[in-house]
């Protein structure tokens, strides 16, 4: 989400991104300056995401919160309501709401009422392990290269003619996540540099918007361990992602 300061306690939601199959796609509230650039990455895309290119809201415990939607079975991520579930009474689905406490279970496949609990990435260890794995010649338990976990897929092998588990590298996490499967260069700036991320996608953002940051956790953290341009982790992004130019946005 893209919150924007006002001097308000939480600040004002101006945009947000979903995130699906290779492809990320951008949505705004009603009455917002924002459009998007009409040619991003070298290609013409003037439109905005998501169903009639506005986020749909709805009233919970006092305020108004943005919907999303996940894929049936998946973990693709878009707004409400591009997805195969409305929620209308003869369709079978799940409705999750936040909590700061609670964390359910779905009692089914239709289960309509169901608390959720967001966990801070940094308190879940992920990004500890990842700075871990990072250095080439760690045993690279969780991560097999930058961004990439280690993980197995059923495969059909022809010739044992069975279903095998072979290595699988495609479970991503957030700071190798691609914007476009054609623009290699963007690859991770979801959790690296929104900033940029949002300044490409985006006109109207104002003369006030900044590209430095006064907190980023991920690049501070990659700045004290000693990588640089010449001392890249284990698998880094691309030639065009240069930690220098990373760093040089830090306050």
């Amino acid at each position: 989400m893209i919150i924007k300061k006002d001097g308000s306690e939480f600040g004002s939601f101006v945009a947000m991104f979903t995130f699906a199959h290779g492809g990320t796609y951008s949505v705004v509230p009603n009455g917002t300056n924002l459009t998007r650039k009409e040619t991003i990455f070298n290609q013409s895309i003037p439109e905005i995401d998501g169903f009639n290119n506005h986020v749909f809201f709805a009233l919970y415990d006092g305020e108004y919160h943005p919907v999303i939607t996940q894929d049936t079975e998946g973990h693709g991520l878009y707004a409400f309501p591009d997805s195969d579930f409305q929620g209308f009474d003869d369709e079978d689905g799940i409705i999750y709401f936040p909590s700061k406490t609670i964390a359910e279970k779905p009692s089914s496949r239709d289960d309509r009422n169901v608390k959720y609990k967001l966990i801070n990435i940094f308190n879940f260890n992920l990004w500890t392990k990842q700075l871990f794995d990072a250095d080439e010649f760690a045993p690279h338990e969780t991560f097999a290269l930058w961004g990439r976990l280690n993980g197995d897929r059923l495969k059909y092998d022809i010739i044992a003619q069975k279903y095998v588990w072979v290595p699988s590298l495609d479970a991503m996490a957030p700071w190798f996540w691609d914007v476009y499967e054609d623009y290699p260069s963007y690859r991770g700036l979801m959790a690296l540099d929104p900033a940029k991320l949002t300044f490409d996608y985006f006109e109207g953002l104002g003369d006030d918007f900044s590209l430095t940051y006064t907190k980023n956790r991920y690049l501070y953290d990659l700045q004290n361990q000693g990588y640089t341009d010449s001392n890249e982790p284990y698998g880094w992004l691309d030639a065009q992602t240069n930690l220098s130019t990373l760093y040089s946005k830090l306050e």
